[in-house]
């Protein structure tokens, strides 16, 4: 019997939940002379409730502090009621509703009137006193409700009657099931609140509450945005340093502004002129716009290449010669520009996108081949070669002469062994 009722005491979370526990194994709570708490078993037999618990009186009394020992039984009177054969078990019942369970706690807990409005009102819940006109405007709209035979009818209030609002505006009667206490008590303790005054009224105490919802859901969104931008910028920088780690030269190149790398050279893309108006009223099919596009594109690079006369010679093996070199081709050469993003249902349906796609890998193979015969000429002491610096794309020019030629050439070598292992 010991073990069992410690181990309903640790499944507990307050004297309530406990309370409810011993009365569904067969044990009944009732008050002693000597003691705060016993328990009654089912043979009649009196045991202390701090003992069996495991439990010394302070501890007992601060953790059944929920429950008023003015409406628990003493043991004469459970032994009278036993020989009546009436179920005597004062133990109060919590409701299962939110506000009801609220107020049920409030007033079970506190110990004046002052205490229990202020009780209520930490848990959202504002009590009010019904004027004259609020219980005539209630009896009017029962009344309605009942000839309109309405199957669950509004609550009809008196004058003066303490009632308790919650946050959405529902009003609640103070009665046996909502404060778990009997007629007497509840008039007692609402008769100190109707003294002292200072309750609003039902219309009052129902805009107080709204106000007060709307301000805490305020609270609320405003810190669920905050939590939302706190999250947003921690994944910008956690991206950012991604990049960095995987993609240094990538990411050097992104953002001039925060490193010392000379200015990037935009280039402006050939314009496509556009057809006259009469021409706009109906839009070409997408095959001829890529077409159109693509060929904009790809023969200006072309001619180019074909008309450019053949580069020889090579560079010494100098850093400050070589980074000469190359601050030349940056200025005089303008390599050339980054591919343009080709797009799956481009491919899918252009044969010049296709076509377009071929020219990008083939220069991406010949600045990845130009890149090898620098490292390779560079380490061997013999020179580099004008035309693999050429062959260079900017972004491999631009390390080369913000890090140096041992650094940027370090760099540029990682860079492309990390695509190469994906």
């Amino acid at each position: 019997m010991k073990a069992e009722v410690k181990a309903l005491r640790e499944a507990s979370h307050n004297g309530m939940e406990f309370a409810a526990a011993l009365a569904e194994h067969g044990y009944t709570l009732a008050k002693g002379d000597r003691r705060d708490f016993l328990i009654i078993d089912s043979a009649g037999g009196e045991h202390s409730l701090g003992r069996y618990a495991g439990m010394k009186a302070p501890e007992l009394r601060a953790f059944m502090h929920d429950i008023d020992r003015a409406n628990v039984p003493t043991v004469a009177q459970l032994r009278e009621a036993d020989r009546e054969g009436i179920a005597y078990h004062h133990t109060p019942e919590a409701p299962t509703g939110k506000t009801a369970a609220a107020i049920f706690e409030s007033f079970q807990y506190a110990q004046t009137a002052e205490e229990f409005t202020v009780l209520c009102q930490q848990k959202g819940i504002h009590l009010a006193r019904v004027s004259l006109a609020e219980a005539r405007e209630s009896a009017e709209v029962r009344s309605q409700a009942e000839a309109e035979d309405v199957k669950r009818l509004p609550l009809k209030f008196h004058q003066g009657e303490i009632v308790a609002v919650n946050e959405y505006g529902s009003v609640y009667r103070l009665n046996e099931r909502t404060t778990g206490a009997e007629h007497d008590q509840i008039e007692e303790r609402t008769r100190a609140l109707e003294r002292s005054g200072k309750l609003p009224s039902l219309h009052e105490a129902t805009v107080n509450a709204t106000k007060q919802r709307d301000k805490q859901a305020a609270e609320k969104q405003a810190e669920r945005e905050q939590r939302k931008a706190a999250s947003q910028q921690a994944a910008k920088a956690r991206q950012q340093d991604k990049l960095q780690r995987e993609h240094p030269l990538k990411a050097f190149v992104r953002d001039d502004r925060a490193t010392d790398a000379p200015p990037v050279i935009e280039q402006k893309k050939p314009e496509i002129q556009k057809p006259p108006i009469a021409q706009q009223q109906t839009a070409p099919p997408i095959a001829a716009t890529v077409k159109e596009t693509t060929k904009a594109i790809i023969e200006p690079v072309k001619a180019v290449q074909k008309a450019a006369p053949k580069i020889t010679g090579r560079v010494a093996n100098s850093a400050a010669k070589i980074v000469e070199e190359v601050c030349s081709i940056l200025e005089f050469f303008a390599p050339s520009p980054p591919p343009r993003e080709i797009t799956p249902q481009e491919l899918f349906r252009s044969d010049e996108a296709r076509e377009e796609r071929k020219v990008q890998l083939a220069i991406e193979e010949r600045q990845k081949q130009a890149l090898e015969n620098v490292r390779y000429d560079y380490e061997s002491g013999r020179g580099i070669a004008r035309e693999d610096l050429h062959n260079l794309g900017r972004y491999q020019l631009e390390a080369i002469m913000a890090y140096g030629i041992d650094d940027g050439l370090k760099l540029l070598i990682q860079d492309h062994g990390r695509h190469r292992e994906r």
